[in-house]
C-alpha cells in the first residue's frame, strides 16, 4: 500500500482523492429524493389499502391522503440520508 494512504494526517480522512466517492450533483440528489418520495407515497397508499383500518380509530391509516403523506415523508427521509 502506498504511504499516502496508510499515513494519515491524523483526522481519519483519506489522503488519496481516488478513495473518496465523487460528490453528487444537484440533479442526482433531486432525482433520488423524487424517487424516494414517490416510492414512499406508493407504499403508504398500499399500506392504507391492504392493512389500514376502516373504523376511523387509527389516525394514520384511516385516510388514504394521510397514509400517502406519511409514506412520502418517510420515503424522503430515507432517500435523503
Amino acid at each position: 500500500m502506498p504511504d499516502e494512504i496508510t499515513q494519515g494526517n491524523g483526522s481519519g480522512t483519506p489522503q488519496n482523492r481516488t478513495e473518496m466517492a465523487p460528490p453528487r450533483t444537484r440533479k442526482q440528489k433531486l432525482i433520488r429524493l423524487s424517487i424516494g418520495v414517490f416510492a414512499g407515497g406508493l407504499l403508504g397508499f398500499a399500506y392504507y389499502a391492504f392493512i389500514g383500518c376502516s373504523s376511523g380509530g387509527c389516525p394514520i391509516t384511516s385516510s388514504p391522503y394521510i397514509s400517502t403523506l406519511y409514506g412520502s415523508l418517510f420515503g424522503a427521509v430515507i432517500a435523503y440520508g
